[in-house]
């Protein structure tokens, strides 16, 4: 796949973090929250394309067609990345939940049916 094709996905990507970003903030979440979701998130997206991990959509018309392809086992090889890359047991699991909490609200807007996020767990601390 090509770097524009993905550079195109991660785009796409990142304006979905601004729409949850604008949600965090009509929930009242906390500056420093918002500010480590959207690290978070990045990061993770980041990862997605930068390892191609994910079969990307031929097109890209919705919210829905980028996030279809992110599934439990991605997330879990992303949980995998980061351990691997000996980041603190409390990154990950803070990286975690800005995952989950991004597709719950992506399944509140109808971007997705389930949470691929949901089953997988923290680490221990």
């Amino acid at each position: 796949m090509s770097r524009v094709m993905w550079s195109n996905v991660l785009n796409y990507l990142s304006k979905l973090i601004v729409s949850f970003d604008e949600f965090l903030a009509g929930e009242n979440a906390s500056k420093q929250t918002r500010k480590n979701y959207k690290s978070d998130l990045s990061a993770f997206f980041t990862w997605i394309t930068d390892t191609e991990s994910i079969v990307p959509p031929r097109e890209l018309q919705s919210p829905r067609d980028a996030l279809r392809p992110i599934s439990q086992e991605t997330i879990e090889g992303f949980k995998r990345w980061l351990k691997i890359s000996h980041v603190p047991a409390t990154t990950i699991n803070r990286r975690l939940s800005a995952i989950r909490a991004f597709f719950r609200f992506a399944a509140l807007s109808g971007w997705v049916s389930e949470n691929p996020a949901a089953a997988v767990a923290n680490l221990p601390i």
